[in-house]
């Protein structure tokens, strides 16, 4: 993967790229390959909370960023799975609170904008995701 980030005062844009190579797997005596996977994120977050930035106090940023996510398709014994792949893009605001210089608290919701899945599959509208963070 790369992940590139810019801060520039008080808004730092964002840039991740992480690629899967998948190899050929067996699910009892069928040969499976789940098709590389290539995962985007581009975004910008901004310091809402202090102005000037302060190491020992509180930090809270907002957050924008469009991701997604481009997904080969699916083989079964050397035959190509017709309803697999495809590609999703998902608009996602969050928030981050950064408390002093250990702790990282953040969360975002992703509302899929974009689905271009292969054959007949269910994509999904949304997903949340939340995490907390300490730095050594």
């Amino acid at each position: 993967g790369l992940s590139a980030s810019h801060a520039v005062q008080r808004l730092t844009l964002l840039a991740n790229l992480l690629g899967s190579v998948t190899g050929d797997g067996r699910s009892g005596e069928v040969e499976h390959n789940y098709g590389n996977i290539l995962n985007y994120d581009i975004g910008a977050k901004y310091r809402v909370y202090p102005y000037v930035v302060a190491p020992a106090n509180a930090q809270l940023f907002l957050a924008m960023s469009i991701n997604g996510e481009l997904r080969q398709r699916e083989t079964n014994e050397g035959v190509e799975d017709k309803n697999s792949g495809g590609h999703t893009a998902y608009l996602s605001p969050g928030i981050q609170l950064v408390l002093g210089q250990n702790w990282v608290v953040e969360a975002a919701y992703s509302q899929a904008v974009y689905h271009n899945l292969y054959g007949a599959q269910t994509g999904e509208r949304f997903k949340t995701n939340a995490g907390v963070t300490y730095l050594f």
